[in-house]
């Protein structure tokens, strides 16, 4: 009786706030379409206009923009170079880590690893790995630290650079001479055979 009796109690209150609340969009189930509220077969909620849903990956989106929560993720940052085999470069070591804001990534970390020789100098050296592409242009990375530089750099005064292209998601390292204008590649040639290493940062726009 006591079962019963909840249950008679409780049905108005399911029909009052079904009344008021989430529908089915396209009436299948639940209801038809309210202007206050549905609910999408395909996982989206409408609420007053205004829609919401959880993709695959677990992120939030409202009206298609998502959500500004904090996530993070690791990843594992490589060296390489273009024009060059990958039988020169011996990763010994790695970590990266990046935190999702809304539309912009904090990426960091940290990469060591062996130069076996330059059968080709003029190679180019990145930073692959990264766990997102760029959509905004051509974004500046900030260098911690970096070492295994030849004399052709160490001799001169010179700055660490480096920047993630549109659309990849590896960083182009550079350097900049004080008394040159603008930035040159950092190329085989500059990094001496054995170990380098070099730390970076970078905020960039993912979507």
């Amino acid at each position: 009786m006591l079962i019963y009796g909840f249950a008679t109690a409780l049905v108005p209150i399911l029909f009052m706030t079904m009344a008021k609340g989430v529908y089915e969009k396209d009436g299948v189930g639940i209801g038809k379409f309210h202007t206050q509220g549905a609910l999408d077969v395909g996982g989206d909620i409408y609420i007053n206009g205004y829609s919401m849903k959880c993709d695959a990956n677990g992120k939030l989106w409202f009206n298609n923009n998502l959500v500004a929560v904090t996530e993070s993720v690791s990843f594992s940052p490589f060296l390489f170079s273009n024009s060059q085999p990958s039988a020169y470069w011996t990763m010994l070591d790695s970590w990266g880590t990046a935190t999702y804001f809304g539309n912009l990534i904090f990426a960091q970390g940290y990469v060591k690893a062996n130069h076996n020789g330059s059968p080709n100098g003029n190679a180019e050296v990145a930073i692959g790995g990264l766990p997102e592409l760029n959509v905004a242009g051509y974004t500046p990375i900030s260098i911690g630290f970096m070492s295994g530089l030849t004399t052709n750099l160490n001799n001169q005064t010179y700055a660490p650079r480096g920047y993630i292209e549109w659309g990849a998601s590896y960083i182009r390292l550079c350097f900049e001479y004080r008394a040159v204008e603008g930035w040159q590649y950092l190329k085989s040639t500059h990094i001496r055979n054995g170990e380098i290493y070099i730390s970076f940062s970078v905020l960039y726009r993912w979507r």
